[in-house]
């Protein structure tokens, strides 16, 4: 399973392919899509990640 940090290091890669010169606007706009969804992955992961954590905390009592 991909981790946050490879989520983001991928994105990157993609959103470089995109802006390179040369890419037909199609191919360009597929690789910012996958960018940009690569990018939600990566916060969505880390979202994952804080929740669990939330839970394995002690519930105190108020």
């Amino acid at each position: 399973m991909l981790n946050p940090t490879e989520c983001r290091e991928m994105a990157m890669q993609y959103r470089h392919e995109a802006n390179k010169a040369g890419a037909s606007p199609r191919r360009a706009s597929l690789l910012r899509n996958i960018s940009h969804s690569l990018s939600a992955l990566s916060h969505q992961l880390e979202m994952l990640a804080d929740d669990r954590l939330e839970a394995d905390q002690p519930q105190t009592k108020q």
